[in-house]
């Protein structure tokens, strides 16, 4: 019989789906800490106070979701707002709050290639607004 090796997308998708919530001895209420039977190859759940062993209900023991940014916004540092040696503007207002003092410099995006723009962000320290 052979098995089909199953697809990245099934993988990722079950991956995503697995949660390491924490678990807890129903005997003593301590701490489970996971731990591999070797001879059947299993995991399980043991309690290092009592002795507990019970077999683990997820097999996921560590999940790391990584998440990159889409928004090439979101990569200005707004830090550029306390740099005394960046032009500023007061005649673009802030879309989101509508200040009218802001901090410009010009910068490239990766989606328009060779096309300088010009990028803002809001000197109000309660918004710091980035826009183009």
């Amino acid at each position: 019989m052979v098995i089909a090796a199953p697809s990245y997308r099934f993988l990722r998708k079950w991956a995503l789906s697995m949660s390491t919530a924490m678990e807890f001895c129903s005997e003593c209420n301590n701490l489970l800490y996971p731990l591999e039977n070797v001879e059947k190859r299993v995991l399980m759940n043991s309690c290092r106070t009592c002795g507990y062993l019970e077999e683990a209900k997820n097999p996921c023991v560590y999940v790391r979701r990584v998440e990159t940014e889409r928004d090439e916004l979101a990569r200005i540092n707004t830090d550029v707002i306390s740099d005394p040696t960046m032009p500023r503007t007061n005649v673009h207002p802030c879309p989101a709050c509508g200040s009218m003092d802001a901090v410009y410099f010009q910068g490239r995006l990766k989606s328009a290639e060779g096309k300088m723009s010009p990028f803002y962000v809001c000197r109000n320290r309660n918004c710091l607004h980035r826009w183009t």
